[in-house]
This record gives C-alpha cells, structure tokens and sequence, in this order.
C-alpha cells in the first residue's frame, strides 16, 4: 500500500468539506452498497485512490455513498498514517476478481434507519465477505462501517 503523506491527508480533509452531494439520488441500503463497491474497485484497480484524491468528482462520490462519520474518521486515520489496510476491502492489494464478482446479499435492516448488508467480493478460492452497516443521513442510505467477516 501506499505511504500516504502528510500533505496529501491534509487536502483530502479540506477537500472533503467543500465537496457536494449534488444530484443525489436515494436508493436502497443493497444498491447503496452495490453501486459504490462496483465504483471504488475499479478506481482501486486503475490506481486511483478516492480517499487521497483531491478531485471534486471523487469527493462527490464519496460523499454520495459514504456517511459523514465515517468520511471524518478516515481522515484522521489517513492523517496519521494509521491505516495498513485500504479500509473498504480490509487488504492492501485488489484482485481482478473482486472487481467483477461484487454480490450484496442478506440485507437486515435493524433499525427504521439501519441496515446491516452482508456483501461478497469474488467468486474463487480468494473471495471476501464483509458486513457492512449503513444509516440513513438527509434521506439517504450511507455506508456508515465496513468489517470482514468470517
């Protein structure tokens, strides 16, 4: 993984602030999770890194599928070089099968605005499960905590 710099953490975090959610639209806590694996994979597997970027699209995106929370969080963790893992998949390198294979399955919703989603990355010997929790924020279903699972 990458050694995030000090400097970069800092515009990630001011950047964060400014980014929009503009022409949000709602969906559910499965599609909410779906559609943003299905994105953050393939930047992962073009080299991209959404959580360092300074782009305005990518802290729209973020902003789109991940709660505020979680977003501050891992700000402080990239700040202060805490993270040996890339947080959403739990590992430091991304396989060309996880990119292609996302399932979402077992959605639980715990609450009116909880929902716990159960979802898996691949399909052979190196596939993933993970539990990821979401809230609902503004309206919308947010990722709001990511592990794996067993």
């Amino acid at each position: 993984m990458k050694i995030i710099s000090f400097f970069t953490a800092m515009i990630f975090i001011a950047s964060v602030g400014v980014a929009s959610a503009a022409n949000l639209s709602c969906v559910s806590p499965e599609k909410t999770t779906s559609d943003f694996y299905h994105w953050y994979l393939h930047e992962l597997n073009q080299n991209k890194y959404p959580l360092t970027s300074t782009a305005v699209n990518d802290k729209q995106k973020l902003n789109k599928w991940v709660s505020p929370r979680l977003l501050r969080e891992l700000e402080k963790s990239l700040s202060e070089n805490e993270l040996d893992a890339e947080y959403f998949t739990d590992a430091q390198d991304i396989f060309e099968d996880w990119v292609n294979n996302i399932s979402v399955q077992k959605v639980k919703k715990t609450a009116e605005h909880y929902a716990n989603v159960e979802l898996i990355l691949g399909i052979t010997n190196i596939k993933k499960k993970y539990d990821v929790s979401l809230n609902v924020i503004h309206g919308c279903w947010k990722i709001d905590h990511v592990a794996s699972s067993k």
